[in-house]
């Protein structure tokens, strides 16, 4: 049985909050997510042929709390990378196989922060109003992937992998929409010339990611790998958000990461295997750099899966949890002022970001 299918659902509940020493906490919007993946190979003397599509990069934070005192800075941003991959691999006589692949991207992105309007009402002060501003995207492109594997023995294989980076240009609406409902007539008038809707433009770069890892089998129903893996995120400096009456330039500072794993599996018997994952890396955003939509953070994750093979059909399910580490920041809250230009100030504050994630993943393989 040279080809299989392969189809499983990823299924993610992320929650955050960000707190001050004063004990106010407000939370962010629960994101519930499903990640689907297909895939099919085949094989054919000493060719596989693959084919896929997967979701690569997902992230999502929203706080939408009214008196959220970051607001300001960005109430959230969602990025989502789906990739659909053509590869094909040959077996060398020395036991080692490379291998090709061709990988289609596309990407959305939606980026969102509030801000404050005002019109006179003829007093001393003019009257304050607030509005949400957005900027939402989307792009694709291609890139590349190698890897080479060395299967030794049933006891022990090598694998390296390349893959190219990938640069998105997103194009989108850039909106406005008035949050602060008023009784003042000029209140729209002066709303419509303030904040005009229009289109924008951003450039995104996805990483080179290097992966590196070996197994080997220590009993005859026991496996041990180890990977780990580069990602050249340093690349990204700054997000700008060009639109037709300025830019937007959010400072970012990413920088290179590295992820390792170390997992096992055992095979209580023919038809049933248990699987076992710990895996460590460090967040890309450097702490200067965090602002409210991606208050990142360096990351722990635990796996525990199961698999149950009848004959032709594999059915799997396995459980993650993300224990994002908790992020101290400051100069993360701004509060209304009567100031021009932007009516706002900085209060200094220290804040706390705290992050958890869980998955569940359910599948189903089938070989004939």
């Amino acid at each position: 049985m040279d080809r299989q299918i392969t189809f499983s659902v990823a299924l993610s509940d992320q929650r955050s909050s960000y707190s001050t020493p004063g004990k106010s906490v407000w939370d962010s919007e629960g994101e519930q997510s499903a990640f689907p993946f297909l895939a099919y190979q085949d094989r054919i003397g000493k060719f596989s042929f693959a084919v896929g599509t997967a979701v690569t990069h997902s992230y999502g934070h929203e706080f939408e709390d009214d008196d959220f005192p970051g607001r300001f800075l960005a109430t959230g941003m969602t990025f989502e990378a789906r990739e659909h991959v053509l590869g094909v691999a040959y077996q060398l006589p020395s036991k080692i196989s490379v291998g090709v692949g061709i990988r289609s991207v596309q990407a959305d992105m939606n980026w969102s922060r509030r801000r404050l309007g005002a019109f006179d009402i003829g007093l001393d002060q003019p009257q304050l109003y607030e509005v949400r501003e957005g900027f939402d995207g989307s792009d694709s492109a291609t890139g590349f992937s190698f890897g080479l594997q060395y299967y030794k023995s049933r006891r022990l294989n090598f694998g390296l992998a390349y893959q190219s980076p990938v640069s998105l240009s997103f194009s989108g609406d850039h909106s406005f929409l008035q949050l602060t409902q008023t009784q003042i007539p000029a209140a729209a008038q002066r709303f419509g010339q303030q904040f005009q809707d229009g289109r924008f433009t951003s450039d995104f770069d996805l990483p080179a990611k290097i992966s590196a890892g070996f197994t080997t089998r220590v009993t005859i129903r026991t496996r041990l790998e180890l990977d780990v893996d580069w990602e050249d995120w340093s690349r990204i400096e700054q997000q700008r958000f060009d639109r037709e009456t300025g830019s937007v330039v959010v400072d970012r500072q990413f920088r290179d990461v590295a992820t390792f794993r170390v997992a096992g599996d055992f095979q209580q018997k023919k038809a049933l295997l248990w699987r076992l994952a710990l895996a460590s890396s460090r967040s890309i955003a450097d702490q200067n750099a965090i602002e409210p939509s991606f208050p990142d953070a360096d990351r722990f994750h635990y796996s525990f899966g199961v698999s149950y093979t009848f004959e032709k059909l594999t059915l799997e399910a396995a459980y993650q949890y993300v224990q994002y580490r908790d992020r101290q920041v400051s100069d993360q809250e701004q509060l209304i002022s009567l100031e021009e230009p932007d009516y706002l100030y900085d209060t200094l504050q220290n804040g706390l970001y705290e992050t958890q994630r869980h998955y569940l993943n359910l599948g189903v393989r089938y070989r004939f």
